[in-house]
């Protein structure tokens, strides 16, 4: 079992919607909700707690009424919030999600925390080749070495100066689809309306 940290403190500049990014409806339902969802509903997670920032507010209220624990990070970047985050919660093993990968699963959720456990190092990142991101018509500009971080990673708050990480490479499209344009908005609603009608 691992903790969950989901970032949710962005602002969404690139989305243009006059909306805070985790909040922005994806078929009548908040963008985290998915995220959430997806957390519960697997078998691996503790706790989950929600780092917001002094530009999602909106944010910070709904998770409270979900029930969940949020905390707000200073909001001077992802790096530097996600390292606020884990020494002032003190966590231990926590997966990190980004609020922004609403096509993702329970059992993809447990996926990455089975891999984990067996890489044996403190920590993980999830990467997505470069080539199916693209092929997605994402934004694969963030590529190095031919490969886009999915926005998922899982970190040991106890070994924070600790540069030892394992990498898992997956080509499944949930782990790619990180929203961040309108374009890809678009692309998400069509994705789930199909998975609502089967």
């Amino acid at each position: 079992m691992l903790d969950a940290l989901v970032m949710a403190g962005g602002r969404g500049e690139r989305m243009g919607a006059g909306e805070e990014k985790p909040m922005l409806p994806l078929l009548g339902r908040p963008m985290i909700d998915y995220v959430l969802d997806a957390l519960e509903e697997s078998g691996c997670i503790r706790r989950v707690f929600v780092a917001t920032s002094p530009d999602t507010r909106r944010t910070e209220e709904h998770v409270r009424e979900r029930g969940l624990e949020s905390v707000r990070a200073p909001g001077e970047g992802f790096v530097e919030d996600l390292r606020w985050c884990m020494e002032n919660l003190r966590l231990g093993k926590t997966l990190v999600i980004s609020s922004d990968l609403p096509l993702l699963s329970g059992e993809d959720i447990e996926m990455v925390v089975r891999e984990y456990h067996g890489k044996g190092l403190p920590h993980m990142a999830v990467l997505i080749p470069a080539v199916v991101v693209a092929a997605l018509g994402m934004d694969a500009t963030m590529a190095e070495e031919g490969m886009v971080p999915s926005g998922i990673n899982v970190v040991d708050g106890t070994a924070l100066d600790v540069f030892s990480e394992s990498r898992l490479v997956t080509s499944l499209i949930p782990f790619a689809f990180n929203v961040n344009t309108p374009g890809d908005h678009r692309k998400a609603e069509s994705i789930l309306s199909s998975r609502r009608d089967r």
